[in-house]
């Protein structure tokens, strides 16, 4: 009997120890990671440096695409018909470059902005269903090479005696992410743009460029 006792307190020694170690063990395991969150994080930090270097903040992986046309009639005739297409120049550039194709537009200088809404929103047929300037920033209006500006400013293109407004220029124009383009819309407007050297409300805001005969929505181009 009392070889048994022993045998017993032995036995309870030995299970609360075992507990003991079992117990440790687990709360050692909170600090172990297995490695996948590690990678995930570092992927997340160079995706964040790419973000600060550009690459993906302007969206130089993509091309976005924009086909102008007067909506209430719904085709080219002599309102401004054709395209602006929106590309980076270089993989690290920190501009975007802008390709455009205008017909139907008077001679002389012509506003091109891009706005804020895709053409048809709210159920207008017409250049003003796509808003304002795009202007996340909440910056004054200028031009497209200016620090203060607005996104969607992109200065003034120049059509010939024929009508036609055909270049390149270069504008700050991230083609991704909560400030990207896609999905908003070009606009052509009737004047010139004063590039918010106006001094009046207008100025600031618009840059008294008047009229829209054209606009298209800013779509990804698909090859």
């Amino acid at each position: 009997m009392k070889m048994t006792m022993v045998s017993l307190l032995q036995v309870i020694v030995f299970l609360l120890s075992v507990s003991a170690v079992e117990s440790s063990s687990l709360r050692g395991l909170e600090g172990i990671h297995t490695g996948k969150d590690e990678a995930t994080l570092e992927e997340q930090e160079q995706e964040q440096r790419q973000l600060q270097n550009g690459y993906y903040r302007y969206g130089c992986d993509r091309v976005l695409s924009a086909q102008l046309f007067d909506p209430s009639s719904n085709r080219c005739g002599q309102s401004a018909c054709g395209s602006v297409t929106f590309r980076c120049p270089s993989e690290w550039s920190g501009f975007t470059e802008i390709s455009y194709s205008i017909r139907g537009l008077t001679p002389g200088k012509h506003a091109l902005h891009v706005h804020q809404f895709a053409v048809g929103t709210g159920g207008d047929s017409s250049c003003l269903s796509t808003g304002g300037h795009w202007n996340p920033q909440h910056n004054n209006h200028g031009g497209n090479l200016n620090a203060q500006r607005h996104i969607g400013d992109l200065g003034n293109i120049l059509a010939d005696d024929s009508g036609l407004a055909e270049g390149t220029l270069l504008a700050y124009v991230p083609l991704r992410g909560n400030l990207g383009i896609n999905g908003k819309a070009v606009v052509v407007h009737a004047g010139t743009d004063d590039l918010g050297t106006g001094g009046d409300d207008g100025s600031r805001s618009v840059g008294n460029a008047g009229a829209r005969p054209g606009c298209g929505t800013i779509n990804l181009r698909v090859y």
